[in-house]
């Protein structure tokens, strides 16, 4: 199955299935292994090694559940637990709906005025630390994500970051939330929601747009980024 959009519908079954059985893995280790926050997780090879994967496909999970808020992950001590409970904000918005193209649209609607306040917001508020941050993250995903083997990406962490931009708590959390249920409903339809390198691009050219302070299109483009969403 695959929809074409030009470069932002892709479907690859195998690595989707299996990168949403890692994640979901994973989260189940940290809500269920008896972790308390700030308690370090297992060394990525052994987490490869106990679920027969590769450490590519650890490591973008565990990108993926930092984004959401649940782990830090500290380069060069390792991967620390935040969340280690489960967020009752997802229950209470998918509250019982299956995970389909109808959920999907959905949250399509919610994503779009949500990450277009947050980077409304975030061209206002960031500091030169959260500039800098934004970009640490850019730099990272350059490095370690798009040359993974991996075509499409579920991976949220710039969203993140521009929400942490807000210094809105509120905002925040419910991203993450939102970001939670993103992931779920696209693994769930064995679908990634775009090619890496087009979604990476967009993240740049909003990232100089931010750095511009300019807010009209920063905003434009977040629009323009979630609202491709709606065509699968």
């Amino acid at each position: 199955m695959s929809v074409d959009d030009g470069p932002f519908r892709v479907v690859s079954l195998r690595q989707v299935d299996v990168f949403t059985a890692v994640r979901e893995e994973l989260t189940r280790l940290i809500e269920e292994g008896g972790f308390q926050a700030g308690d370090r997780l297992p060394a990525e090879r052994v987490l490869a090694e106990r679920l027969g994967v590769s450490r590519s496909m650890v490591r973008e999970a565990m990108r993926v559940l930092e984004a959401a808020g649940r782990v830090e992950i500290v380069h060069g001590a390792g991967t620390f637990v935040r969340a280690p409970g489960h967020d009752p904000i997802v229950d209470a918005l998918r509250a019982g709906a299956e995970l389909n193209t109808t959920f999907l649209r959905h949250l399509v609607d919610l994503r779009a005025g949500l990450e277009v306040k947050i980077v409304a917001l975030a061209v206002e508020r960031a500091d030169d630390a959260d500039l800098k941050a934004l970009q640490d993250v850019l730099d990272r995903l350059e490095a370690e994500h798009l040359p993974g083997p991996e075509v499409g990406s579920l991976n949220v962490a710039f969203e993140a970051a521009l929400g942490s931009a807000t210094h809105n708590p509120l905002l925040t959390r419910l991203q993450a939330a939102v970001h939670e249920l993103w992931i779920q409903a696209w693994g769930s339809l064995h679908l990634a929601p775009g090619t890496k390198q087009a979604l990476h691009d967009e993240h740049v050219a909003m990232y100089r747009a931010l750095v511009r302070r300019d807010a009209e299109a920063a905003t434009r483009m977040m629009h323009d980024h979630v609202e491709r969403f709606r065509r699968f």
